[in-house]
């Protein structure tokens, strides 16, 4: 760290509390209640910190603290790994957006977030993971002797090491000396190996996750996110941006011609021309054109940034071809769309298939806001916005809980030639089993009888008294196996 760290507070102490923290809350626990717990804590470590340096925190840095918390009371209210691995995802972009709203000029800089920014704050968070506690111990090094936590822990960690071995022979000759007392201090100092190793590492593992957050709180952390990026000299012209997207457009306009036979002709056609279902053709494409609508916009916004910014024709073909490419992607993207109805006409909806569709209807919002800023030559508001449109995206997955539209969709499908995947069902998660005990009396008795017996052997147990792994999703679904007759059905 190159700031003199009598300017701001010391970070040791608060990150030996959140390792301390974290091991008593996740050491042997499952995540539940205990992540809004910890995160809380972090937050209002920095709040703390905040404030002990006499700064005021500006309104969007509350707000980000805010989300970071209410994307962690997710894993007390969600079991879905999918849903759970996501707000995750959401938590690690607060947090490396957070340096940037520390300050208020750097406030400012967020509202007019830039892609390059939005990249260089993930680095910076990479970069203070994978210094951790050694960030933390050097900042406090440098501080003076009577400022420094270590300094002021240091005579206490010598006084132990000295003393130990004197304890030792000490102890050794009065426990020979009396039987019972030598009994006593075995079973006091009886330490386990596999336990104490446990400790050790979820204790430095949270707090290094601690310290790496933190950190973000320093005044400098945000100062590199924030520095203009070296000058460039030349760009791509018209020639390179005509080459680059035409090519890729006529790529896109050939794939878009080969559909509509497909489109039109139906599974005749199909079976015809690819010598497959309609159900197999539209399975094996479309997580393809996924991937090809996931990658669009990067390259995109990678040329956009890449331009002659003295060259005026360079700017006006990529706006032209950019904009084609855009509704030739967005034409994929119904196709993809149209494949996932029938095959989930065919086989039923499923974890998988409903968060590619998702996914896809948020490349789509994405693709459509690049158009109306990056396009319309505001590129400023891009990032922005669509960060904000993503935690849209996902408060709505959590707010309609993924399983049980899964399952409320495939009962809605059942019938005598399409019936009901018992088996799937009964490994979905928590969040589907109130849907499921519900329609039970819906279902064919060999059904009935299956699905009963899996929701028993899974969730018919007492739910976990440890309020550290409390987790809605998990209470709903033991009270309403709770309500199934006792046993298993034969």
């Amino acid at each position: 760290m190159t700031t003199d760290t009598r300017e701001h507070p010391s970070l040791f102490a608060p990150v030996i509390l959140l390792g301390l923290l974290g091991n008593v809350l996740f050491r042997g626990n499952m995540p539940g209640l205990n992540v809004a717990l910890w995160v809380g804590a972090v937050a209002a470590c920095w709040v703390r910190y905040r404030r002990a340096g006499q700064q005021s925190l500006p309104r969007l840095e509350r707000d980000l603290l805010l989300a970071a918390v209410a994307l962690a009371l997710v894993w007390a209210w969600r079991a879905n790994e999918t849903l759970l691995l996501l707000n995750t995802m959401g938590l690690v972009v607060v947090f490396a957006l957070l340096p940037l709203a520390a300050e208020p000029a750097a406030a400012r800089a967020l509202l007019d977030l830039t892609v390059v920014r939005l990249v260089r704050a993930f680095v910076a968070l990479g970069g203070r993971l994978a210094a951790g506690g050694f960030a933390t111990i050097l900042d406090e090094q440098r501080r003076p002797g009577e400022a420094s936590r270590i300094g002021r822990v240091a005579p206490y960690v010598r006084g132990v090491l000295l003393a130990a071995p004197v304890l030792l022979v000490f102890g050794l000759l009065l426990g020979s000396a009396d039987p019972v007392f030598g009994d006593f201090l075995t079973d006091t100092l009886r330490l386990n190996p596999e336990r104490v190793a446990e400790h050790v590492v979820v204790t430095l593992g949270t707090a290094w996750v601690g310290a790496a957050i933190l950190h973000g709180a320093l005044p400098q952390a945000g100062r590199w996110i924030l520095a203009p990026g070296p000058a460039r000299a030349g760009g791509l012209g018209p020639v390179e941006v005509a080459v680059t997207l035409g090519l890729v457009n006529l790529l896109f306009a050939a794939f878009i011609a080969f559909q509509l036979p497909y489109l039109f002709g139906g599974a005749a056609w199909v079976e015809r021309t690819a010598g497959v279902t309609l159900a197999e053709y539209a399975r094996e494409g479309f997580f393809q054109l996924v991937a090809v609508s996931t990658l669009v916009l990067p390259l995109l916004l990678l040329l956009s940034t890449r331009l002659d910014a003295e060259s005026r024709r360079a700017a006006q073909l990529f706006r032209s071809l950019a904009g084609i490419q855009v509704v030739l992607v967005l034409a994929i993207m119904a196709s993809a769309a149209h494949r996932m109805a029938l095959y989930q006409a065919e086989y039923g909806l499923t974890e998988d298939r409903f968060f590619a569709s998702a996914f896809m209807g948020g490349l789509a919002v994405t693709a459509l806001w690049f158009v109306a800023t990056v396009l319309r030559g505001h590129p400023a508001p891009f990032a922005r916005g669509t960060l904000l449109a993503w935690g849209a995206w996902l408060f709505t997955l959590n707010a309609v809980n993924p399983e049980r539209v899964i399952v409320e969709t495939n009962l809605r499908r059942a019938s005598s030639v399409r019936s009901f995947d018992v088996y799937y069902h009964g490994k979905l998660g928590a969040d589907a089993v109130p849907a499921l005990v519900a329609a039970l009396p819906s279902l064919p008795e060999w059904q009935r009888r299956e699905l009963h017996n899996t929701l028993r052997a899974r969730f018919g147990g007492p739910p976990s008294h440890d309020p550290r792994e409390w987790q809605l999703a998990l209470r709903r679904a033991s009270n309403a196996v709770a309500s199934l007759p006792a046993g298993t059905i034969p």
